[in-house]
């Protein structure tokens, strides 16, 4: 692998797919750079693909604009660092030292080790002053300790290290070097470093052609990494991401258990749609979804047998599109009922990428008890309460179109006895929208210019770590044009993002 990485290479021979043409009318500039922390998962990840050791970092993700790759919202604690040692350790414990070293481990070896061992984890060739630094730690540590642990203990230190746990860029004149660009690249669309074949490309140069970089992220995604990355995507934008911090006080037993079901749902689905349908209207109206047979009896559907999910078409009369999926429904609601607000709010910001104003100082937020009526009927003091009516006109009437699903995601027709009046509007998009049930709010949303705008921008929020600036218009409009020229393929729009001038710019920090 460090040969690999060090050596000026040929590059691979690229087969590039036919090229959705979009026209750009002006000039990205670039955004301070920002020095973004790997998350949670892409920890975890990065592990594995460097040390085959499957271990879990066990620490909450940050998020910040809804997501996790976000750099300003990644706080550094004590804690952090003691949750970083402990699982250092753990995955020492269980590495193969012998599987990874290029040859039998010794004195003489180690420097072959160190090396391929730092280049792995750095995601880069390892410098000479850092390796000099890490043979010399090995020097001492072989002072008390056998061949073996001081493996163990230096890999420890590799994956305590900045080189590890930042994504460090270098950058020429504002636009990042190949290595870091290759870098960018990979974890853009896998989650994870580059492997051999894209760090052979960075180190021939080759990289340096939007058509070689077009083909080398059609590559990538067509990984299974790729398919995780796009399914987390969507696990964090639709809010799904804090389900299990969800708690049911009602009576609906095995709510816990189907948790991970109904999160993993919502990443097979949105990862289905960018990768094998390649139409966003399916993601918001398509009678398909991906169910276990635990998470397929709360849908009804009998007769499921085994383990895993699968494909089912759904019930047209009551699931249409991840609107109605139950982690979705779940997430926007309350412990102990459904909620309006939280649902038209997600619509309106997570869907629509739409502004609320600041609730006014003093406002009470407090509605009539339970007493036995309907949700809609206590949440309609707040459009009718002229202090509370300028936020809440804007998100209650979306989400009295979705109260026919309770808190747990349940379908119903009738809450406390009484018939649910599922009408419901939105406004101030695309001149607004009447409705009555989730199913033509989706079918709105699946044609919306506001809803592909707000795809473009999500993606690119997950994708570069930091909110949009003026400087990324002009990648934004070419992203969202991809989304109006081929019908809403998400995939090509990524494409286009990571073809763009802004994936290669970075300013001063």
């Amino acid at each position: 692998m460090f040969d690999l990485a060090c050596r000026q290479s040929p590059a691979p021979t690229l087969n590039p797919e036919p090229v959705t043409t979009v026209e750009v009318s002006c000039t990205s500039q670039p955004a301070p750079l920002r020095l973004r922390r790997l998350t949670r998962l892409e920890w975890q990840h990065s592990v594995k693909q460097a040390l085959n050791v499957d271990v879990t970092l066990e620490i909450p993700d940050d998020e910040g604009l809804g997501f996790s790759t976000v750099a300003e919202a990644q706080a550094a604690s004590v804690s952090l660092a003691e949750k970083l040692l402990e699982a250092a350790e753990r995955t020492t414990a269980s590495m193969n030292v012998g599987e990874l070293s290029p040859c039998p481990l010794s004195d003489t070896c180690s420097p072959r080790f160190i090396a391929k061992l730092a280049t792995a984890l750095f995601r880069r060739p390892a410098r000479d002053d850092e390796l000099a630094r890490l043979n010399e730690t090995w020097r001492r540590l072989r002072t008390t300790e056998s061949e073996d642990m001081s493996a163990r203990l230096l890999t420890q230190v590799l994956l305590q290290s900045p080189a590890f746990l930042f994504r460090v860029e270098s950058t020429d004149a504002g636009v990042v070097d190949d290595e870091a660009f290759a870098i960018r690249l990979a974890f853009a669309l896998t989650g994870e470093g580059p492997d051999d074949r894209l760090r052979a490309l960075a180190a021939s140069g080759a990289l340096v052609s939007n058509q070689n970089v077009r083909a080398e992220a059609q590559r990538l995604l067509s990984t299974a990494a790729a398919r995780r990355t796009i399914g987390r995507f969507h696990v964090e934008w639709l809010g799904v991401s804090s389900l299990s911090r969800v708690s049911r006080g009602g009576p609906d037993a095995g709510f816990d258990d189907l948790k991970p079901s109904m999160e993993r749902e919502v990443a097979e689905l949105g990862a289905f749609v960018t990768l094998d349908d390649h139409h966003l209207s399916t993601l918001f109206s398509g009678k398909t979804t991906f169910v276990d047979p635990p998470l397929g009896a709360r849908y009804g559907f009998a007769g499921l047998e085994g383990e895993g999910f699968r494909r089912v078409q759904l019930d047209v009369l009551q699931r249409s599109g991840v609107l109605t999926a139950p982690g979705v429904l779940a997430v926007w609601a309350k412990s102990r009922g459904t909620s309006p607000t939280l649902r038209g709010r997600f619509v309106r910001e997570r869907l629509l990428c739409g502004k609320l104003p600041t609730p006014p100082p003093n406002v009470s937020m407090t509605l009539p008890a339970q007493n036995g009526g309907t949700t809609r009927a206590r949440f309609q003091q707040h459009v009718a309460d002229p202090a509370c009516s300028g936020c809440h006109q804007l998100m209650d009437p979306i989400g009295f179109g979705l109260e026919r699903y309770d808190e747990t995601g349940a379908f119903r027709l009738v809450e406390n006895g009484r018939a649910i009046d599922a009408h419901g509007e939105l406004t101030r998009f695309d001149g607004g929208f009447r409705f009555e049930g989730a199913e033509p709010l989706g079918q709105w949303l699946a044609q919306s210019s506001d809803v592909r705008r707000c795809v473009a921008t999500q993606w690119f929020r997950f994708t570069m770590g930091r909110a949009e600036t003026a400087g990324d218009r002009c990648t934004l409009d070419a992203m969202t044009r991809t989304l109006e020229l081929t019908d809403g393929d998400v995939r090509e729009a990524l494409l286009t993002l990571v073809t763009s001038d802004t994936f290669r710019l970075a300013g001063a920090p």
